[in-house]
């Protein structure tokens, strides 16, 4: 199991994954029911507020770029040698 600080897709907390800003925020890439499972496989990132939930790109706010997060999350699980079966078991959907 992963740390609270871990993520498969950075090892830059201080920094916004998205924007490079101050990060205040973790973002649980599949939230909801599938939360718990974003924190024991590292599918979280730092966030700053605006890219968060703030600004009208917030990956709560706009689709496009939450789909494009979970795309990302997705591909590097099956980088590090994740197979597409063993996600979608974990996560519930394919995003690829």
């Amino acid at each position: 199991m992963r740390t609270k600080k871990e993520s498969i897709l950075t090892d830059n907390w201080e920094r916004c994954y998205l924007c490079g800003r101050k990060a205040n925020n973790v973002h649980h890439i599949y939230a909801g029911s599938r939360r718990a499972a974003s924190e024991k496989h590292g599918f979280k990132v730092p966030l700053c507020a605006n890219c968060h939930t703030l600004g009208p790109r917030a990956v709560h706010r706009c689709p496009e770029r939450d789909r494009w997060l979970k795309r990302e999350c997705q591909l590097e699980f099956e980088r590090r040698g994740g197979t597409r079966f063993e996600f979608v078991r974990i996560i519930g959907r394919n995003y690829l």
